[in-house]
Parts: structure tokens; C-alpha cells; sequence
């Protein structure tokens, strides 16, 4: 590679790192990490890029080395070695938003008056993805859980046996529970095989694209002989087939084609196939024909496991009331998980930069980090937020909890929402005794001394009351 120093140059190289670094990491962490990069110049095996602090400077290469890296090989794969530096960088005309402003006062670089990029040659076996397997994506660093154990087996079995158990296999489930984590995975291994399988990681997106190119083009043979050579095909998105009949049909023939020589197929979707809108009876009855793996939400211990994991990985450990509060907040998928962990290292930095010390991931600071990123309303709690923390909680209605109905239960679940009124808001007793179906002060006195009876005896009562504080933010 030669040494440029050209803004339009630039901005293609920074704009295509920036996409790797996007899909590598949470928004969360992108938006706090890599975002304000730029791509400074290419020398050598060498790629230089800019970071705006010293402080964004050292947690990239303390936390993201191995991400940047990879970022940049994929796009220039001669690139061995991946510098950050700090400079004064100036926008370029209106890509100054992206990986694509130049270094003008770093004297050690200089431009060029003719710049030289070299062609980069071509591995003579295609084990290319047109996307990039990412190298935290392996099927060994999967957190396994009630939601997601049936899919892992499925894939780590593929992976051992390529073509022969459930082909294809078929992954859907909500976005972010690891689909595409247990695609690449499978990816790797298969890589990595004695002889190592030639295979072909795209997204449903690539390949309509380059069949619709192929089509303008008139090389539809090329194409076609291109997409059954490889030994297995792993597809993302493929909800995206739905409506395009021509793609449709293109991939129903590779696909059998594939499946005819006993090669590997494994699909990936955010619904089952036959789920899927205006998708061919066909493609429905071939993707059914395997295995059907489904990804759910994972449960409370499996979140609590993924955010220690992911914050062990950047050199944090997260005390296990932390882990709990945040994993009771984020119910939904691991991408979000990933994010809060983000946003509550950024939050401990900080605080660390301002006391001159180190400061841990404290309770507090996962209060803060939720509150930022939307999890918990800011400001003083209502009746009403206990009132239906408390009725979720014991899955009773809040007109249930208003009502004048007894059973033991329900008027336990009652006695808490009173309890964590007077505990934690600013209303009296008596509007306390209003809000809960026009019961009197005595009423609210004696729930709450109930409770803080049972407190101090029993650990069931006291895990019930901390959790509802967790979800309150408290």
C-alpha cells in the first residue's frame, strides 16, 4: 500500500471502516467510542487514524484494539497494524461526520504530489464473506440460556457436521438475541476445518443486490456459477426475500442446487418462514424442510450472565445488585444489554477523570446509566409508577389492588404498594389511603408496619421489596 494523503480517498477508506466498526459493536458503544474517528492516512502495512481526546484514545486501545483492527483489515486486508493518534483535524467538504477528515498538522505524515494506492491481490481460494465475520462472534463466546440452548446446539452441530444434520438450519427470533452471533460463529468453524470449508456469509440485502447487478449485467451465469461453488452458504435478514419474486426464485434454485450436493445452509430471520410476508410457498416448505431453531428473550439469569461477560471483557466486574438492577430494566435483547454496559463504563470514567481515581460501576451510576439511555423516568415516583411496578410484579390488576377484595395475595401485593408509597414518596398517609380505594390512614400505618415486620424476618419478603426498588429505581 502506498502512502495518501487525499480527502476523497480518505472518506471512501474512513466511511468503510466506520460500517465495520457500526456492525461490530452496540450503537451505544459507537456512539461513545468510535464515531468521532477519522481516518488520517495509510503508510506501509500501517493505517493511522485520529481520536479526538487522549482519554477516547486510551480506552479504544485498552478496550477495542482487536475491533479497530479488524475493521481496518477488512476493508484494506494488506493493513497489519492499526495507530491511533491525536491531532487538530479538519472536516473535509460534507464528510467531516464521518471516518473521512484528513490530518493537516501531524509533521511526521507527509502527502503525497501523485497518491499510489496499490491493487491488493486476491487469495487464490475465495474463502471471502462479502460480510466480514467479526472476531468476537464465535460460537465459544455465546451465552447460553433456557431462550437460546436448542439453537446453539443446533449450530455447534452444523459446525462439527457440515451437510449432513439439519440442512438447513433455520434461526429466527426478535432482534438482538444472537442470531447473527451463532451465524458467524458456525462461520468460523467452518473456516477453521482441515481442509477449511470455502464458504459465504452475506446478508439477504447482498444478495438481492448483487443478483439484481448480475441481471443488469447480463452475467447471470457468473453469478450463478459464483453462489454454488461455495461448501455452505450463511444467509442473514432473509425476511428481506419476502416480495421479491425474481430474487426469490434465484434463490430457491441456489438453494437447491447447494442443498443437492449436500452443502451447508444456515439462515437467519426475525420470524419463522412461514411468518414471513409474501414469501413463496416454496422457499417456505425448503426452510421448514430442516431445522427450525427459535431465539427467545432471554430470562433474568441469563441477562445478569451476558452483562457480567460483557463487562468482564472490557476489565470490569459488576457486583451482582448492579447486574441485577440493570438486567431488570432490559428485558429485551443482548444488543441493549451490551449498550447499558456502555454507557455505564462511559459514566465510571467520567466520574473517575473527575475524582482523580478510579470509581466502580456502582448502583448509582447503573441508576444514572438507565435513566440516560430512557429505562427509568427521571424525577420524583408517583403513586401510580408503584402501582403498577407493584400489580407486574405479583401479576395482579391495579384494579385489584384499589378493590376491596381480601384474598392473601392480593392483599399482600397491596400491603407492598402501600408500603413503597410511604417509603418512597412525599405523599401522607391519608392521600396514600385515597389512591389505594379510599382506605383510611390506619390502613396505610398498619400495612406498613406489617412489612417492615416481615422485613426483618423474611428473605423472601425483603428479595421482593429490593426488586421492586431495582425496578423503580431505587
Amino acid at each position: 500500500m502506498g502512502c495518501f494523503f487525499v480527502p476523497e480517498i480518505a472518506a471512501d477508506i474512513g466511511f468503510s471502516i466506520l460500517q465495520r466498526l457500526r456492525n461490530s459493536v452496540s450503537p451505544e458503544c459507537f456512539q461513545t467510542w468510535f464515531k468521532d474517528l477519522r481516518v488520517v492516512a495509510v503508510e506501509g502495512s500501517t493505517v493511522r487514524l485520529s481520536a479526538p481526546n487522549r482519554y477516547v484514545k486510551f480506552w479504544l486501545e485498552s478496550h477495542y484494539k482487536k475491533e479497530v483492527l479488524s475493521a481496518v483489515n477488512a476493508v484494506l486486508p494488506e493493513a497489519l497494524h492499526a495507530e491511533l493518534v491525536l491531532s487538530a483535524v479538519v472536516p473535509v467538504s460534507d464528510s467531516s461526520n464521518t471516518l473521512g477528515s484528513v490530518l493537516t498538522t501531524n509533521p511526521v505524515i507527509r502527502p503525497t504530489s501523485q497518491p499510489v494506492v496499490q491493487e491488493t491481490k486476491q487469495p487464490s481460494r475465495e474463502t471471502v464473506r462479502m460480510v466480514q465475520l467479526s472476531p468476537r462472534l464465535r460460537l465459544e463466546s455465546f451465552i447460553v440460556g433456557k431462550a437460546n440452548r436448542i439453537a446453539h446446539a443446533a449450530a455447534q452441530s452444523v459446525a462439527e457436521s457440515p451437510g449432513t444434520v439439519y440442512n438447513p438450519l433455520f434461526l429466527h427470533g426478535p432482534h438482538g438475541l444472537g442470531k447473527t452471533h451463532l451465524l458467524q460463529g458456525i462461520g468460523h468453524l467452518l473456516v477453521e476445518r482441515v481442509p477449511p470449508a470455502n464458504i459465504l456469509h452475506i446478508s439477504c440485502e447482498e444478495f438481492t443486490n448483487a443478483y439484481v447487478s448480475a441481471v443488469h449485467a447480463k452475467r447471470l451465469e457468473a453469478f450463478r456459477a459464483r453462489f454454488r461453488s461455495y461448501d455452505a452458504l450463511l444467509v442473514d435478514d432473509v425476511q428481506f426475500l419476502g416480495g421479491r419474486n425474481g430474487t426469490q426464485q434465484e434463490f430457491l434454485h441456489t438453494f437447491d442446487s447447494l442443498r443437492s450436493m449436500h452443502k451447508q445452509i444456515v439462515l437467519c430471520a426475525d420470524c419463522a418462514p412461514r411468518d414471513i410476508k409474501r414469501l413463496d410457498p416454496k422457499l417456505i416448505t425448503r426452510f421448514q424442510s430442516g431445522l427450525v431453531a427459535r431465539l427467545d428473550r432471554p430470562d433474568l439469569a441469563l441477562r445478569m450472565e451476558v452483562l457480567r461477560e460483557k463487562a468482564e471483557s472490557r476489565g470490569i466486574t459488576l457486583a451482582p445488585d448492579v447486574a441485577e438492577l440493570l438486567a431488570t430494566h432490559i428485558d429485551s435483547n443482548v444488543r441493549e444489554l451490551e449498550g447499558a454496559i456502555c454507557k455505564l463504563m462511559a459514566l465510571a470514567a467520567a466520574e473517575s477523570t473527575e475524582a482523580g481515581r478510579k470509581a466502580a460501576p456502582t448502583r448509582e451510576l447503573a441508576i444514572l446509566s438507565l435513566r440516560e439511555l430512557g429505562y427509568l423516568r427521571s424525577g420524583p415516583l408517583s403513586l401510580q409508577d408503584i402501582l403498577d411496578a407493584t400489580g407486574q410484579r405479583y401479576s395482579v390488576s391495579a384494579d385489584d389492588l384499589r378493590s376491596g377484595k381480601r384474598f392473601a395475595a392480593l392483599v399482600h401485593a397491596r400491603h407492598i404498594g402501600m408500603y413503597l408509597s410511604k417509603t418512597l414518596t412525599s405523599q401522607s398517609v391519608a392521600d396514600i389511603g385515597r389512591f389505594y380505594g379510599n382506605r383510611d390512614h390506619a390502613t396505610v400505618l398498619h400495612a406498613a408496619r406489617k412489612i417492615t415486620d416481615l422485613l426483618k424476618r423474611d428473605e423472601n419478603v425483603r428479595h421482593e421489596v429490593q426488586t421492586l426498588r431495582q425496578v423503580l429505581g431505587r
